[in-house]
């Protein structure tokens, strides 16, 4: 599958000055590291799961990410997610394309990408979820406009100025204040809100996460001229639904 143009165009310009100004009223104490950061944000999105809510643990051959799943604001694409994890699709899959502060991609190393259903499930797309630093979601291309078995892991901890202006400008109904400042704080992508469907958050292993994007990398045969593929293999062990404990 060929990368889509936002991919592309994402991946370039990111490493830009995070603004330091936060909105009246926003507390400006520093903001924490890994998984700490994430309890000093606003938004819902970064809440701890509720005991006994359905959790996805994804142990790669580089750690374990600990993954909070959105059922309620986006149904089918967690339902997806979870038949394919639960089938065993998944075990064995390899990350192959990283980027550097952007994000981290699976779900198709064998070319088999496919829906839990092995057709095309729609574009979900939330008012309360966001492409946040930690952000799991589906990838598509731009003849594809829907989701299968292919998700990133959002690992961009930079948002310019401009993009802030973007989406002050774009209007509180798509990005409320606490959004904005979230951010401004721990970083993500906002560009891609509303074209994707994010539908988990991580909540313990966003460190995982910076490792797997920070590998080494080599150039990517089937993506011309790109530098994304793991010069070192990097495996998912397995993806198993839990409830969470607390």
């Amino acid at each position: 599958m060929k990368p889509a143009s936002k991919l592309r165009r994402f991946s370039c310009g990111l490493c830009l000055a995070l603004l330091c100004t936060l909105p009246p009223g926003c507390s400006e104490q520093p903001v924490g590291t890994g998984d700490d950061a994430f309890r000093q944000m606003r938004s819902a999105q970064f809440a701890l799961p509720e005991e006994g809510e359905q959790i996805a643990v994804m142990t790669t051959s580089m750690g374990v990410i600990k993954i909070r799943l959105f059922g309620q604001e986006v149904p089918a694409a967690v339902e997806n997610f979870i038949g394919l994890a639960k089938s065993g699709y998944y075990d064995g899959q390899k990350f192959y394309r990283v980027f550097s502060d952007f994000l981290i991609l699976s779900g198709d190393a064998r070319d088999e990408n496919q829906s839990f259903w092995g057709e095309k499930i729609d574009l979900e797309t939330s008012s309360e979820l966001h492409h946040f630093r930690g952000a799991l979601g589906y990838y598509h291309d731009d003849t594809v406009l829907g989701n299968y078995s292919e998700f990133y892991l959002i690992q961009g901890d930079e948002v310019s100025a401009s993009m802030v202006e973007e989406m002050r400008e774009a209007g509180s109904s798509k990005y409320p204040d606490a959004v904005v400042s979230d951010y401004q704080r721990i970083g993500g992508i906002p560009d891609m809100d509303y074209s994707y469907t994010v539908f988990g958050q991580v909540f313990e292993g966003i460190e995982v996460v910076d490792a797997i994007a920070g590998t080494q990398v080599v150039e990517n045969p089937p993506y011309d001229n790109e530098f994304s593929l793991p010069a070192q293999d990097i495996v998912i062990e397995r993806i198993e639904i839990l409830e969470y404990e607390g």
